[in-house]
């Protein structure tokens, strides 16, 4: 605020700044012949932009499409699953020794199994 006020006291009411007079006048229509005619560069910068960014746009989706469909391939033929492995495992075992690791895994132990055998 210091500053406006020095300004203002060094200036004392004068206007540093003159345009020549009529200068706004007609200054637009001096801005329109000063620009080339469309006719001159044929096809506009923007349709150039647009076609572009639709060129972009479409790589890009085909691009997402593609990850997509990796990352389901990838997902759906996987053959090391934990659930897989068990399966197989639990195939390979005998009857009483797959009893045996569920039994370990479940954490019970003979006392709960005759419990269940009572109730049934």
């Amino acid at each position: 605020m210091n500053e406006e006020k020095y300004i203002h006291q060094q200036m004392k009411g004068k206007q540093p700044f003159k345009v020549p007079e009529g200068y706004f006048d007609d200054l637009a229509m001096r801005i329109m012949t000063n620009l080339p005619d469309a006719e001159q560069h044929g096809a506009t910068p923007t349709v150039a932009v647009h076609q572009h960014r639709t060129v972009r746009l479409w790589i890009s989706a085909a691009a997402a499409c593609l990850a997509v469909m990796v990352v389901a391939t990838a997902l759906l033929f996987q053959q090391d699953s934990p659930q897989h492995v068990y399966k197989v495992q639990a195939a390979e075992m005998s009857g009483d020794r797959f009893v045996d690791e569920a039994a370990d895994y479940a954490m019970i132990d003979n006392t709960d199994i005759y419990a269940y055998l009572e109730d049934n």
